[in-house]
């Protein structure tokens, strides 16, 4: 099995396919956990995924989504919407367990909606960004998370964020 084939597998699925666990413990775990390392006396904060889930025809394959990343997120695009908060989590594809690609997603407009992160071509020395690209994968993988939290926004705020999709 091959990153790329994981890929495939991924945007190639539908909803159904997927298993979900969502909003409580993952592993076992709360979602931030704390406690005072004994070696070096420093308080240790421990951040997990929200959702996970599984591909059913094949358990090995494995997502997990929702550890805070940054909690603010700055950008002309990600802040115009109604609500300009904005703050971005990962996006985690495992195999077998292991984490083998990590992507991180962008929630906007009060986390309405999660974003990948486009491809940005920089103009006027990096002080105006302008074509915002993602690639058709990353579009169809983050469409499946969307649907998998039970939403139904992904294309329109791509169309508000004029994100061009290419690939």
């Amino acid at each position: 099995m091959t990153l790329d084939d994981l890929h495939r597998i991924c945007v190639g699925s539908e909803p159904d396919d997927w298993r979900v666990i969502d909003r409580g413990p993952q592993l076992l775990l709360p979602e931030a956990h704390s406690w005072i390392n004994d070696d070096t006396g420093q308080h240790e904060q421990f951040e997990s995924h929200l959702y996970r889930a599984a591909y059913k025809p094949n358990l090995s394959i494995g997502l997990a989504w929702g550890m805070p990343y940054l909690d603010r997120f700055e950008a002309p695009w990600a802040n115009r919407f109604p609500n300009p908060s904005a703050s971005s989590h990962l996006l985690d594809i495992l195999y077998n367990g292991m984490l083998v690609d990590r992507h991180p997603r962008i929630y906007v407009d009060g986390s309405r909606a999660g974003l990948p992160l486009p491809e940005m071509e920089h103009i006027d020395d990096n002080a105006t960004v302008t074509n915002l690209r993602i690639t058709r994968w990353q579009y169809r993988f983050f469409a499946l998370i969307d649907q998998l939290e039970g939403k139904a926004e992904f294309q329109r705020y791509v169309e508000w964020a004029t994100f061009e999709i290419v690939g």
